[in-house]
């Protein structure tokens, strides 16, 4: 739950921060990436660094791609366990949200210049894609495909943005002007479902995005 709700808070957070400028003409992609890159590369390659005594009294010539993939925040493109948590495990979510970066001027291109009709075929077309995927995969694939990997993950990264463009757009309305009890009682309630929703769910029904 708080990985998923951590990814569609990058979504939501990003769109807040950026929206004006990535909308605007005079967006320079190049710059953008480059501080992405300045952001997460130089600590993400400290704690490998960190990591890497753990890892050496196994480590054979086979595990120097696991090595590149992982200092390159590229694991999670390859659905195999010993790949994506190489090293330092937890650096995974950051090659997701470096992917997520990576694209989000595009995606959050694609959807604010998309008719309403337009951002409702988006919505559908992940809904369908991720369903698809869900029944067709074996469960033995869940973790890999459905938990770790981008292209998938990549739904709850665009959840937040939705979020966030539908709070822009009713931030001047009275729904945004009820006093704070009210706030405080839907997220409580919101909770509430949240926790009695992944007691009553099976383990391996991992339907993350179309659930939170």
């Amino acid at each position: 739950m708080a990985v998923t709700f951590f990814f569609v808070l990058g979504g939501f957070a990003m769109t807040l921060g950026y929206k004006d400028k990535v909308t605007g003409e005079d967006f320079n992609y190049c710059q953008y990436l480059t501080r992405r890159c300045i952001k997460f590369y130089p600590l993400h390659w400290l704690c490998l660094l960190a990591a890497m005594p753990l890892a050496l009294p196994s480590f054979t010539l086979s595990d120097v791609p696991k090595l590149l993939l992982n200092a390159a925040l590229l694991q999670t493109w390859i659905p195999i366990k010993s790949v994506y948590f190489s090293f330092n495990a937890v650096s995974w979510y950051l090659a997701n949200t470096m992917f997520f970066a990576v694209v989000f001027p595009f995606v959050l291109r694609w959807i604010t210049g998309a008719s309403n009709k337009g951002k409702g075929i988006i919505v559908a077309l992940m809904t369908v894609v991720y369903a698809i995927v869900a029944v067709l995969i074996p469960e033995d694939k869940y973790h890999a495909i459905l938990y770790i990997s981008p292209y998938m993950r990549l739904m709850d990264f665009v959840l937040g943005i939705y979020l966030a463009l539908g709070y822009l757009t009713l931030k001047e309305t009275t729904l945004l002007k009820w006093n704070n009890t009210i706030y405080y009682i839907v997220v409580l309630a919101l909770i509430v479902l949240l926790v009695v929703e992944s007691c009553l769910l099976p383990e391996n029904a991992v339907l993350f995005a179309p659930v939170y």
